[in-house]
């Protein structure tokens, strides 16, 4: 991979969290071309979040391929489900990584990029107070679960997905403080709605990567960051 970058998302929205904000369209938009291209070749990158994001100031790329694995198909040319394992980082990992049947690659990835989208819309304090803490106790929680009833796994995705449904309404809902801060911070509507998008708890109701790289037309100029 050649020399790309001044910083990574993660440092640059420690450094300038305004600016970042302010350019969350380009960085959403970037971050779904990147994963578009992926799936396009049948990749599962497996670890978007936004250390693996590079920016220079013109154009973003994604990085870190080290968990990044081939989506294998049936002979009738049909995308296979990966076996259950959680893969990525915590905070932004797939809730249906959990499900004993399994998971497709790619909406797993397009969910980490809703995680992503939502930090960059509402800045790492608020995230990690209103989600990432609540995401990783439940997994935590419900990970105990499972070991102590020696079960299939199916209770702790229930229960996991139990607990994000009203974290995932509440971003609709500008009557709560993750809606209201949502709604406050988005650089525009059509982030703010891709987010909510991205972050549907029904893998098949997400829309693709290209889809939201298509969505998003708003392009945000950030010279240095």
């Amino acid at each position: 991979m050649e020399l790309f970058g001044t910083s990574n998302l993660q440092e640059a929205g420690a450094a300038r969290p305004q600016d970042v904000r302010r350019a969350a369209p380009r960085f959403v938009r970037g971050v779904a071309n990147g994963l578009a291209h992926l799936h396009a070749r049948h990749l599962h990158h497996r670890d978007i979040k936004p250390e693996n994001v590079l920016f220079d100031g013109t154009d973003v790329k994604l990085c870190d391929f080290g968990l990044t694995t081939p989506c294998r198909r049936d002979a009738s040319g049909a995308r296979l489900r990966f076996p259950q394992r959680v893969t990525g980082s915590l905070g932004f990992f797939a809730p249906e990584m959990l499900h004993p049947g399994g998971y497709d690659g790619p909406p797993a990835d397009v969910w980490s990029a809703g995680v992503l989208a939502l930090e960059v819309l509402i800045g790492t304090p608020d995230f990690d107070a209103l989600w990432f803490v609540a995401y990783n106790t439940e997994y935590k929680r419900g990970t105990l679960m499972q070991d102590r009833r020696a079960d299939d796994g199916a209770d702790v995705h229930a229960h996991f997905c139990g607990v994000l449904a009203p974290i995932v309404d509440a971003l609709a809902d500008g009557a709560t403080a993750l809606g209201a801060l949502v709604a406050r911070h988005a650089a525009n509507a059509e982030v703010a709605g891709a987010c909510r998008a991205m972050l549907r708890l029904d893998p098949s109701a997400r829309p693709t990567a290209a889809a939201v790289r298509d969505g998003l037309t708003t392009e945000t100029v950030v010279t240095e960051l």
